[in-house]
Order: C-alpha cells, then structure tokens, then sequence
C-alpha cells in the first residue's frame, strides 16, 4: 500500500518514564514503515518525520483525537495509519492490507504486554482500538470534526 501515510501521536510522556522502551518502539515503526511518509504530533518537538508541536496539553482521550485530526489534515494519501509510541508495529500492517471502501479498518491482530502490572501481562485483546486504525484520509477527518462541532458548547470535563 504505496498511497498511505502514518499519523504517529504522542503525549511525550515515554520520552521520561520509560525512554529505553520509546526507543525500540520508533526503532521498530521505523523499520515497519519503511519509506511510507509520516506526521508525528507530538506535545514536545519531536524528530519524526513531519513534526507538529501542539504544546503541553496534557494526557487525554480527548486530546488524542485532537492530535490525530491536526495531523491527519496535513496528510496528502488517500489513506492514513495510526500508530502510537508505545506499541510495537509489523511491515504487514502497513503495507499489505488496503482498507475497504467507506469503513474503518482495525487490525485485530492485537497482543498486548502490561508492563505497569507485577508481574508484567501477556493477553491477546480482540477489540477495536484507535491504534490500529487504517481509514480514508477525507473520511476520518470529516468523521472527526462531525464530533469535534457536536460538542463545541460542551465543557471538556463533560465529554
């Protein structure tokens, strides 16, 4: 899938508490991307590709989605590919499978490692997560904004 670009988003806060674990974890994206373009939106400056600095807004549901709709508009492919920094990505992922027309494509094939729990978890998780996302471009972000207007009079906390 050659018309693709990553939508990378960070809150920053493995660049502190955990930067041994970041590093492998960019490692591997970037080997995964291989020459795929990609945006990185990030709360500090960021070296990844296109970099946008959204500030310090803090850890939220919210300002993820923020963060994926600012770099999203920028993407010039028909399609885009979300990826976290502290999820480990495979070359498949991004260059074998192309979306269905008009849906929103989730790789299920999730295993997840909870490093915070003692003794660390291994668990296989058949669910749909943001991260996992493959979409039309034009598709998500008007599905983004639809949302983001609906609850322009809404105080944040609320939502």
């Amino acid at each position: 899938m050659n018309d693709l670009t990553i939508i990378y988003y960070t809150s920053n806060y493995l660049d502190d508490h955990n930067p041994y674990f970041l590093a492998n974890t960019k490692k591997q994206l970037l080997k995964a991307i291989g020459n795929l373009p990609i945006i990185s939106v990030s709360q500090r400056p960021l070296d990844l590709g296109t970099n946008i600095c959204v500030g310090d807004i803090g850890r939220s549901h919210l300002n993820i989605y923020r963060q994926i709709l600012l770099g999203t508009k920028l993407a010039k492919t028909k399609y885009v590919a979300m990826a976290e920094d502290d999820i480990l990505y495979s070359y498949e992922h991004f260059h074998t499978y192309v979306p269905v027309e008009d849906k929103f494509a989730y790789n299920m094939n999730k295993w997840s490692l909870f490093t915070w729990a003692v003794p660390p978890v291994f668990a296989y998780t058949h669910r749909r997560v943001v991260n996992s996302l493959i979409s039309k471009t034009a598709m998500l972000v008007d599905a983004l904004e639809e949302r983001f207007d609906k609850f322009k009079n809404t105080p944040e906390e609320n939502i």
